[in-house]
């Protein structure tokens, strides 16, 4: 069978990241910069971000990783560590911080990236984790059942991708991208049905 894949559309390429991250800063996180920092951003991660921006992980890793030293667990630190040890193919360093950041955060937007950065690296289990606790920390955050559905769709469990979509179409009924997803699921599991039932009468 031609195996068709549902592209995942969480923050895995790091220049795509840094654009929604920018756009659409978690509110969680500015509160959390405002009140445990003097109610400043700290100037540390400022020139971290801006260095990210520019493409120069070498010296917004350095600035973070001496945060680390110095705050231990910082949400949006680990946040920025994970995507840059990801993007430098170091995956042991980056679950480093993954670990931890999944176990702690409850920002639904941080769980799917993480989750479409372990689903595109193969870390199938780990991803459905990530995506699942996305939805039950955030049970209206859309993105979270699109990438889940996408995941169950890659390893052609059809049924279960269109229940997650269908969930969440319930949150969002006007979501025109479930609706489509919904619509290639069910074609491809007719197709599957009917590769299984030639096989069978062979």
């Amino acid at each position: 069978m031609n195996k068709t894949k549902f592209v995942i559309t969480g923050g895995v390429l790091l220049a795509a990241f840094i654009l929604i991250y920018f756009a659409k800063m978690p509110e969680t996180l500015k509160k959390k910069s405002t009140l445990e920092h003097n109610h400043q951003v700290p100037q540390q991660l400022i020139r971290a971000e801006g260095y990210i921006k520019e493409g120069k992980l070498n010296e917004a890793k350095m600035i973070l990783l001496n945060r680390v030293e110095e705050f231990n667990y910082e949400e949006k630190t680990y946040y920025w560590l994970s995507f840059i040890f990801v993007q430098e193919e170091q995956f042991d360093r980056a679950f480093d911080f993954i670990k931890p950041l999944v176990e702690k955060t409850t920002d639904a937007r941080i769980l799917t990236d993480i989750g479409s950065i372990l689903a595109m690296k193969g870390y199938s289990q780990a991803a459905f984790s990530c995506y699942g606790k996305a939805v039950n920390v955030d049970s209206e955050y859309i993105p979270a059942y699109i990438e889940l559905g996408k995941h169950y769709g890659n390893q052609e469990k059809f049924i279960q991708a269109i229940n997650v979509w269908q969930d969440g179409l319930r949150k969002d009924p006007a979501n025109k991208e479930i609706v489509e997803l919904i619509k290639q699921a069910n074609l491809l599991w007719e197709k599957q049905s009917e590769d299984l039932e030639t096989v069978e009468t062979d």
